[in-house]
């Protein structure tokens, strides 16, 4: 059965791809997005797209209100994300109260696990913030309180994203096709729970059609390679030189960001693989950095959101 999925954030990192991955199974996805420049890209990839801002005038709530599901995944670093993030809840919550949205993904992080028991979690690890999301935990219930309103809602906690252009680890080929330097938070002795965009994306379409209602799913491709390692890897695909920046320089400059950077976290995927059906195609950045950057050359020199 094909519905009506509304998609915020659709022309960002990750959004751009789960929006492009409903579309293709046949959903009719409206992806929100600010900039009119975006909505062509969108259309190119089957999405109808409607402009908007969550932080602004909701002018957008009425296409939500007469969706049947709303994918949750805008996420904005400039504008107080924790607010941006609230109105994009309380959007869902008059959706639902008047509206026809019955289905809900709300995308969270690993981060709210904080350290996790040492230094790994699973969906039963106590949450923990990290302070650069302290605000998650609790608005992870919020959005599972929809529920009093006949809404299944599933959590969807990602890791590390990579893949494209974007994104920090984007970033890293970025900085090595400008100055043949790959610098890396830290001694890099910590690691990241990875994920690749496009498993990331089968995992939110798996969720929007096996996901149980009021259920989490951390998403990982159970790699543990160390910051070092991954920042290595990048050097050697792209002919560069991997360089530490001290941690203390590094939460100096960034704050909070600096000090999730530099955490030390690697997560089960395992019930997400088991309830979701959920398999990584991509389970080795190390050993996919060379194609990784040919992906990253094909497009980062003229992004195309």
């Amino acid at each position: 059965m094909n519905h009506r999925i509304f998609v915020t954030g659709a022309s960002g990192y990750i959004g751009s791809a789960i929006a492009a991955r409903l579309a293709r199974q046949g959903h009719k996805v409206f992806g929100l997005t600010r900039r009119r420049e975006y909505a062509k890209a969108l259309e190119a990839k089957g999405i109808l797209p409607v402009l908007g801002d969550l932080a602004g005038e909701q002018d957008w709530l009425g296409v939500l209100q007469n969706c049947d599901a709303a994918v949750h995944t805008a996420f904005d670093g400039e504008n107080g994300a924790a607010d941006v993030d609230h109105a994009a809840l309380e959007a869902l919550r008059l959706a639902s109260l008047d509206g026809r949205v019955r289905r809900v993904l709300y995308t969270s992080g690993t981060w709210v696990h904080g350290h996790g028991d040492g230094g790994q979690a699973d969906e039963c690890t106590p949450l923990s913030p990290l302070s650069v999301v302290q605000w998650r935990a609790a608005h992870e219930e919020i959005a599972l309180d929809l529920a009093a309103h006949d809404v299944s809602v599933a959590i969807l906690r990602p890791g590390m994203v990579y893949g494209e252009h974007r994104g920090l680890i984007g970033g890293w080929f970025a900085e090595a096709h400008d100055s043949h330097t790959v610098t890396y938070p830290g001694d890099g002795s910590q690691h990241w729970s990875l994920v690749h965009r496009d498993d990331l994306a089968d995992a939110y379409a798996l969720a929007f059609e096996h996901g149980k209602a009021g259920e989490r799913y951390l998403l990982a491709d159970e790699s543990r390679f160390t910051v070092k390692e991954l920042a290595e890897a990048v050097a050697e695909a792209t002919e560069s030189k991997a360089i530490s920046l001290p941690a203390g320089e590094l939460v100096k400059a960034m704050a909070g960001y600096g000090e999730a950077l530099l955490n030390d976290l690697t997560v089960s995927s395992a019930k997400a693989r088991r309830e979701l059906g959920w398999v990584p195609r991509h389970v080795s950045f190390v050993a996919e950095a060379r194609d990784l950057w040919r992906e990253w050359q094909s497009v980062g020199a003229t992004p195309v959101r």
